[in-house]
């Protein structure tokens, strides 16, 4: 599942922050010029200082709250993730332990499989991996699943089964 709904996930930082560097430059550029051909036309160039001061005060508060507010978003993403990360290994590690309530043939076959199932999931940190380790995992979760339904068909009236 890839995320080509975002614009800009698909664009490098390194890029972004140059061309986020680069309009910046622009903006204050442009207005400096503005200003500079503006105070030439009427002469007063004491009056011209003031609002220069305030100008960059300003651009400097409003770069201040971009970047708080990008801090921020980052922040709140990487808490997000960290405890969906958290989550998942609790999961493996509770079903991991649960495998081990399965009959003999079975017990050892799952166990392998999660094992094989937490190895396709660290695969997705690899560049360009991410599309087959979601695939490989969702064979693994699909093959791990058909076990348990073959259990249950083998002992019905157990209620150990959870997987």
């Amino acid at each position: 599942m890839s995320m080509t709904g975002y614009f800009l996930d698909s664009i490098p930082g390194p890029i972004i922050l140059v061309g986020t560097i680069a309009v910046t430059t622009l903006a204050i550029e442009v207005g400096y010029f503005l200003g500079r051909r503006r105070l030439n036309r009427t002469g007063e160039e004491e009056r011209g200082r003031k609002p220069a001061a305030a100008l960059h005060a300003s651009i400097l508060a409003l770069l201040a709250f971009v970047l708080a507010f990008a801090f921020s978003l980052a922040v709140n993403r990487y808490d997000a993730r960290k405890k969906l990360v958290l989550a998942e290994a609790n999961s493996i590690g509770t079903c991991f332990l649960r495998a081990e309530m399965l009959p003999p043939p079975f017990d050892t076959e799952a166990r392998e499989l999660l094992l094989e199932y937490v190895d396709a999931r660290l695969g997705a940190v690899r560049p360009g991996g991410l599309d087959a380790a979601i695939a490989r995992s969702e064979q693994l979760h699909t093959q791990l699943w058909t076990q348990a339904v073959e259990v249950s068909r083998l002992a019905p009236e157990s209620h150990t089964l959870i997987l």
